[in-house]
């Protein structure tokens, strides 16, 4: 973390980066439009609260907070005394998603799921109840910034109607670009995919069994993706113009 003690702003973005939905790739172009100022990535998992972890930084440090990025639900603003917060999150289809968090984990030694994850099939995993925090509305529990509720999808629509200033689409990745510079003016000129899960199975290698499982745990998400697709439309095209039929190339 670099301090520039000369720098304050009132503004903060908060960057919910969800699982597997190209976070890491825009951590690193974060960074380097904000290198010079006060950026905070969070731990992995903040199981003390955000709070407490706040409680590390003392006040003035707080204040000059610029950038605030982890794998936390929606809610973080309410700890934080910037007079507003800018919230902006990636969103993927969803049944990419719970496919691209099973495999990259099978790779991650270190990762606390890696031993039990290689012992399973991955229609296992699907099937495992246990598992419900990583199959089952995983995006609309963090955007809804509930944790435990299933799929509180109007709370999450809500929110992101209100709270975040950019909703970007994992597969539509250079379109949110282009509008993150627009609207926060950010110079990128390249950017290099990061954690991209290599040896994993393509969606249509899957069973439409497993499939029809996978939408019925992510009902909420699939409801949630397509809104969110609407939103970028809506802030990426002019008035009247009609955008191309997405869902015709996609499997939800």
């Amino acid at each position: 973390m670099i301090i520039n003690k000369e720098k304050y702003t009132s503004d903060v973005i908060i960057f919910i980066h969800i699982l597997k939905t190209g976070g890491q790739t825009l951590h690193s172009i974060i960074e380097k439009q904000y290198k010079n100022n006060y950026y905070i990535k969070s731990p992995y998992w903040m199981q003390q609260g955000f709070s407490q972890y706040l409680e590390n930084f003392d006040v003035d440090e707080i204040k000059r907070i610029e950038v605030l990025r982890g794998h936390f639900h929606f809610g973080v603003h309410k700890y934080l005394p910037q007079k507003k917060c800018r919230y902006m999150t990636f969103l993927r289809n969803p049944i990419e998603q719970v496919i691209s968090f099973f495999y990259y984990t099978r790779t991650r030694k270190h990762h606390r799921h890696y031993k039990v994850l290689n012992n399973m099939t991955f229609d296992e995993y699907i099937k495992n109840e246990n598992f419900n925090w990583t199959t089952s509305n995983v995006q609309t529990r963090f955007i809804s910034g509930n944790k435990h509720k299933k799929g509180d999808f109007e709370t999450a629509k809500k929110n992101l109607e209100n709270y975040f200033s950019i909703v970007g689409i994992t597969e539509r990745f250079d379109e949110s670009l282009s509008l993150m510079k627009k609207k926060l003016g950010w110079n990128i000129d390249y950017y290099k995919n990061k954690n991209i899960t290599k040896n994993r199975p393509n969606i249509n290698e899957i069973s439409n069994e497993t499939i029809d499982i996978i939408k019925g745990k992510n009902e909420s998400d699939i409801k949630l993706y397509k809104f969110a697709n609407k939103l970028l439309d809506d802030q990426l095209m002019p008035e009247g113009y009609e955008p191309p039929n997405y869902w015709s190339e996609l499997i939800l």
